[in-house]
């Protein structure tokens, strides 16, 4: 599940179906259950094939299937959207960003259901907005920035399960260095860098190296300034963890 390799979501989802007609024929040793579709689908996911997430929402519709048909054995949660959704992300379908966000929309409607099993949490968010990330839709920075935001007024309001963390920042600023307005890309990126240090999140090496990718596209009088401070922050970092 854990392999790069462009086939592995194809072979785990073939590994899944033998599973499946094995058991349909008496097996029940191979009986599959939650964990064996969620691995399929980060499969998928890890597999980063401009299919993976379609093939991995489609796993995500089977099992809802079977839950429904009585199978209690194969329910959804947390795990498997956020699986899904990070599936759409790393495939960068042109509409990945859309369905990511469409998923995380789905578990919402059904946690406030009472499906206390398909509540949100940071990886969630953190899924979709890399979905939003890798794709060249003009609303990326805009959703993007509007699901910190919704993260944030959670968090505060007593949701524990989504506060934002290095890997929400991280994200963000990396649909940042993709904007479609490089010149503003910098200064964002220092407002969300400002914003990590208020929330005591200690910014880490890949911080730092989208930092100075989102101001190498600003041709502003301070780009190259603060492009060095940047650096020198990334090198005492290095220093620090040796």
């Amino acid at each position: 599940a854990n392999s790069r390799d462009p086939n592995a979501g194809m072979h785990a989802e073939a590994i899944l179906q033998r599973m499946e007609e094995q058991y349909k024929m008496g097996n029940e040793e191979v009986k599959p259950d939650t964990i064996t579709y969620n691995t399929a689908i980060t499969a998928w996911a890890n597999s980063r094939n401009s299919s993976a997430g379609i093939r991995a929402e489609a796993i995500l519709q089977q099992m809802q299937q079977q839950f429904d048909a009585g199978n209690k054995n194969v329910k959804p949660n947390t795990v498997t959207c956020s699986s899904v959704i990070s599936a759409w992300a790393k495939s960068y379908h042109p509409d990945a960003g859309s369905r990511g966000e469409r998923i995380l929309r789905q578990m919402q409607e059904l946690w406030a259901a009472g499906n206390v099993n398909v509540k949100p949490t940071t990886v969630t968010f953190n899924a979709a907005i890399n979905a939003w990330g890798n794709v060249r839709d003009p609303q990326r920075v805009a959703r993007a920035q509007a699901l910190l935001k919704e993260m944030q007024q959670l968090h505060r309001s007593g949701g524990r399960e989504v506060r934002p963390d290095v890997l929400t920042y991280n994200s963000l600023i990396h649909v940042l260095i993709n904007s479609d307005d490089p010149s503003a890309a910098g200064e964002q990126a220092d407002k969300y860098l400002q914003e990590m240090k208020n929330e005591n999140i200690k910014p880490n090496a890949f911080v730092y190296t989208n930092m100075i990718k989102a101001w190498s596209r600003c041709k502003g009088p301070n780009a190259k300034e603060r492009i060095k401070e940047l650096n020198s922050y990334l090198k005492h970092l290095g220093q620090r963890r040796r």
